[in-house]
């Protein structure tokens, strides 16, 4: 079989649909549960300062992993939206929306 366009440009809107509906999200998702496990950590260890130590760990690497995985996101969009002409995000001209 041969590639052709049709094929080639089929493959990455299948990749660009799994990588922003489906493996970004659920990392996200992960990452945040990872936080909050920290978080329930923390809060937990009130007497252990070893495991206090920890549970900061926990959560200076959830909130360091979510906010690389927002910036590879927005990567994401841009990227696809400059190469496949998916339009510009909604930015400052949709803001402030209108009541009426």
């Amino acid at each position: 079989m041969y590639l052709t366009a049709q094929t080639i440009a089929g493959f990455f809107g299948e990749l660009k649909n799994i990588t922003l509906y489906y493996a970004v999200p659920l990392i996200m998702a992960v990452t945040i549960a990872f936080f909050t496990l920290g978080v329930v950590k923390f809060i937990s260890s009130s007497g252990d300062a070893e495991r206090r130590k920890k549970a900061k760990e926990f959560i200076v690497w959830g909130i360091i992993i979510l906010t690389m995985m927002i910036g590879f996101w927005a990567v994401v969009v841009i990227l696809i939206n400059t190469f496949f002409g998916g339009g510009a995000p909604p930015g400052p001209s949709t803001w402030p929306p209108t009541v009426f």
